[in-house]
């Protein structure tokens, strides 16, 4: 029997294909979740390298235009420039230009490093700002070529503990990243050694003019196939194959 005024019930339950369709929301919601983490993630790495990069280059390229210039305001080709004058003195002057320039470089590569992978270790933080403090000599010694391939060294020996530390903050890293990290290494490592037996070469000649141009045109073209082979392969050799200029 039936009471007056009674309800019948309702199943309050949701069915299979509500359960079904809210865990698919959810899930879409969370991608999309993690996907604007990623995201904002990877924003704030490129703002905290280009930062980074920026006081860096500030400090380097300023302090080295400051000490530079106190050297430079004595040079008799800087105070009254003569084309006789350039020419005397124009081993120097590109000396100095690639100095800059090897500074230009340094900066670039440690914004290509800092972009994917930020420093966040106290060592890496000091391994680059002593790389720093060891570029400024460098700015005052442009008149002798062989000093400044000489400081050129501990600063390529502290490149690797760089690319070494490097790993060590990133060690939970994905396999491929982590292979691209040590590859990396190994390049500035090969550099290194090539840049000593330079020095070494450099120094067993009693350097005429000449000699010391063609080093500088060697090191000018180090410092670029450097910094291109810390991202890219000259050759990749295959079984079958060999493809040029191959991304790490």
């Amino acid at each position: 029997m039936v009471r007056l005024g009674s309800k019948p019930a309702i199943n309050s339950e949701p069915s299979k294909t509500e359960v079904e369709l809210a865990t698919t929301a959810a899930k879409a919601e969370l991608a999309i979740a993690k996907s604007q983490l990623a995201t904002a993630k990877a924003e704030l790495a490129k703002t905290y390298a280009r930062n980074y990069t920026l006081a860096y280059v500030s400090v380097l390229l300023g302090g080295g235009i400051a000490l530079s210039f106190g050297q430079l305001k004595d040079e008799p080709w800087f105070v009254q420039p003569t084309s006789a004058m350039f020419l005397s003195h124009l081993l120097e002057i590109l000396t100095l230009v690639w100095v800059y320039f090897t500074a230009l470089l340094s900066a670039w590569g440690t914004y290509q490093s800092a972009k994917d992978h930020p420093v966040i270790s106290q060592e890496r933080f000091f391994c680059t700002w002593v790389i720093l403090i060891l570029n400024f000599p460098a700015f005052l010694k442009f008149k002798d070529l062989g000093v400044e391939l000489f400081l050129q060294i501990p600063i390529f020996v502290l490149f690797i503990l760089w690319d070494v530390l490097k790993e060590k903050e990133y060690s939970k890293e994905e396999d491929v990243d982590k292979k691209k990290m040590s590859s990396r290494r190994w390049v500035t490592v090969r550099w290194t050694v090539l840049l000593i037996l330079i020095y070494v070469a450099f120094n067993r000649f009693s350097h005429p003019s000449l000699i010391d141009y063609g080093f500088l045109i060697i090191v000018f073209a180090v410092m670029i196939l450097y910094r291109l082979n810390k991202n890219k392969k000259f050759l990749e050799i295959g079984k079958w194959y060999v493809k040029p200029w191959v991304a790490r």
